[in-house]
């Protein structure tokens, strides 16, 4: 099999570009935050998606990854936002983190870790991990898990079960209960900006990459 075969088979097997979707601007005022539903929703015609569709990946029930796994789909998603979500890539955190933020360590379900760099990146990934993945109200000392996350989740896998791609979903607080989130975490309260940035932020709490 010769150069051009190959490249015509990862040509063939190759999801081809979405249509052109414009995001709203800072003008179309009318067309940010939620936005209502129609009274009926169209039917998926999968015959229409499938040029659109990898025949290589497939998504999966982010239930069903491992810890770290999941970790990874926190960095993927946290990653992606932090340079191409709109509102997230203008974040700018400041000069220097939080004093004794690198001593501390997280403790939860999916292990024990420092926070890492300060980075726009590692920001979102937190975000990611302390307000979606896990509980943000529950105490420090046991962290509980947002078991329904997972289950509205998907994560896309390569040939070695790396996370290269996927997508958080997470049932929305009801207005007459305001989220909490605990007092004296250092990692909460390095996150706490891009939390309230990001949870000003009028749109559908679907994360993904």
């Amino acid at each position: 099999m010769n150069d051009r075969s190959i490249a015509e088979g990862l040509a063939l097997n190759a999801p081809r570009p979405l249509p052109y979707c414009s995001y709203p601007t800072a003008t179309d005022i009318a067309q940010h935050g939620v936005q209502p539903l129609p009274e009926t929703l169209p039917l998926l015609n999968f015959q229409r998606a499938r040029p659109h569709r990898s025949r290589w990946y497939a998504a999966v029930p982010a239930a069903r990854l491992t810890p770290e796994q999941v970790m990874q789909l926190a960095e993927v998603v946290g990653t992606s936002f932090a340079r191409r979500e709109p509102q997230c890539r203008h974040l700018q955190p400041s000069r220097f983190p939080p004093i004794g933020l690198h001593e501390a360590r997280h403790h939860d379900h999916f292990g024990t870790a420092s926070f890492g760099p300060w980075s726009k990146e590692r920001l979102l990934y937190w975000f990611v991990r302390l307000l979606i993945l896990t509980d943000p109200a529950s105490p420090r000392a046991a962290i509980t898990l947002n078991s329904g996350t997972l289950m509205q989740s998907l994560a896309i896998l390569d040939g070695d079960g790396h996370v290269i791609g996927g997508a958080l979903n997470e049932t929305m607080p009801t207005l007459d209960a305001p989220p909490t989130v605990r007092e004296g975490d250092p990692f909460l309260d390095a996150s706490s900006p891009t939390w309230i940035r990001c949870s000003r932020c009028s749109a559908p709490r679907t994360r993904r990459r």
